[in-house]
């Protein structure tokens, strides 16, 4: 175990970094590894991302291509596992060993990423066991290496890849709880070159420090306007994030709902609704559970026949836009009107935007249940790209729902309904 000191401006605390889990002796170690590496992502993270590794005929039989490759949304992880069967106490030896099997993944997993961005589509399956046709020349790759390995003093991995120890891989998302963030730090760390072996957490909490210094981005101008508010919080928080969270909760509402007859494009879908609510910042996740629980218990004291909401937008890094809605009521048509609500939003959102294609919005609707068994239902709706309403749809959903000029302005106002929301980064 590691012990890591992180100084914050809020004083000095330590930070215990435990080895890597515990794999069973007197077995060959490579698949056990796999098996641990690809396991970790799921339960930290959401097993939709993860993917068991690629298949392809090759004669009369077949082969794998890659350990595990992980998507989330637009960003994805080729990755490749590399286990040290018995680890001897010769330095140089071992030191050898972690740079050659680095090499040697760093080129099978850019081999791997070469033939995912093959013409058409490769079908995987996810450890939901849900099998995906996967857009391999629409995402943007990071080559991994994992070495199952203790690691040596003074030793620097990386360069096409990143290399990192199966400790650090656990780190990462224990610290994050994410997929999605642990995937976009690894393709920020790409760039940085060569890291220490073993040692991940240490270069983790030097960018944490780097970004809690550094200033918040401007909100968007395009809602300054309006009144909407500018809420930023670090791209990595110093403290791990709390396992059980508002977020995490949805993901699993929605990632459990039974699939039937799903075409494969509804299934990518859902897995870009996935991972858009999982782009929702560590560091904010707690604020907006406490805001939208306290919704809830509000909804839940409300007299039945009342028709009660509370909407919040939240827009991240530009082009993701997210809503999370609560009500009491639990008519269907209540639902009918949510996805009103969102392609209104969505619309409103694209005449802001430079670039209205490249948008997404997602909605999250919570409504009470009443038997005791779950303490609501999750209801969701995504729209992408370019969408057109006729004046007399348009002038129907803003009776309904006014425009998101009156609804952030009221928000400002009263501190709550479909108030806006804008990280975006920092660092």
């Amino acid at each position: 175990m590691i012990t890591i000191e992180v100084t914050t401006a809020q004083g000095t605390f330590l930070r215990a970094v435990r080895p890597a889990s515990i794999l069973p002796e007197g077995v060959e170690r490579g698949p056990i590894a796999e098996d641990a590496i690809r396991g970790a992502a799921a339960r930290f993270g959401l097993p939709d991302f993860v993917f068991h590794p690629a298949t392809e005929r090759r004669g009369a039989g077949t082969r794998e291509i890659g350990d595990a490759i992980i998507v989330t949304g637009r960003r994805g992880l080729s990755l490749q596992v590399k286990a040290r069967q018995h680890v001897t106490d010769d330095v140089d030896r071992e030191r050898t060993w972690l740079e050659r099997r680095a090499a040697e993944g760093s080129r099978q997993a850019t081999g791997t990423i070469r033939r995912l961005r093959y013409p058409g589509t490769t079908r995987l399956e996810n450890l939901r066991g849900d099998v995906i046709a996967i857009v391999g020349r629409d995402i943007e790759w990071t080559p991994l290496v994992v070495l199952d390995h203790p690691g040596v003093p003074d030793v620097a991995l990386g360069g096409d890849a990143v290399v990192l120890s199966r400790r650090d891989w656990e780190f990462l998302f224990e610290q994050l709880q994410s997929t999605v963030a642990v995937v976009d730090y690894l393709h920020r760390i790409r760039t940085l070159g060569l890291g220490q072996f073993n040692l991940e957490a240490v270069r983790y909490y030097e960018l944490a420090q780097a970004d809690a210094a550094t200033t918040p981005a401007e909100i968007d101008p395009a809602f300054v306007a309006i009144g909407a508010r500018n809420e930023s919080a670090p791209m990595l928080p110093l403290p791990p994030a709390e396992p059980a969270n508002l977020i995490r909760w949805i993901l699993e509402d929605i990632a459990s709902v039974p699939r039937r007859d799903y075409s494969e494009e509804q299934a990518r879908g859902r897995l870009t609704m996935l991972a858009i609510i999982d782009s929702a910042p560590i560091g904010t996740r707690e604020q907006m559970a406490e805001t939208i629980l306290a919704w809830f218990e509000q909804v839940q004291a409300s007299p039945p026949e009342a028709f009660w909401w509370r909407v919040r937008n939240y827009i991240y890094f530009g082009r993701m836009h997210l809503l999370i809605a609560v009500t009491g009521q639990t008519n269907p048509i209540v639902a009918e009107a949510f996805g009103h609500l969102i392609r209104l939003r969505h619309v409103e959102r694209g005449e802001r935007s430079a670039d209205e294609a490249e948008l997404t919005t997602v909605g999250v609707l919570l409504q009470p249940r009443h038997d005791g068994r779950l303490p609501w239902d999750t209801t969701a709706g995504m729209v992408e790209g370019r969408v057109e309403l006729s004046p007399e749809e348009r002038a129907s959903m803003e009776r309904m729902w006014g425009t998101i000029d009156e609804a952030v302005g009221k928000a400002a106002e009263v501190d709550s309904d479909d108030s806006l929301f804008d990280p975006p980064s920092r660092g």
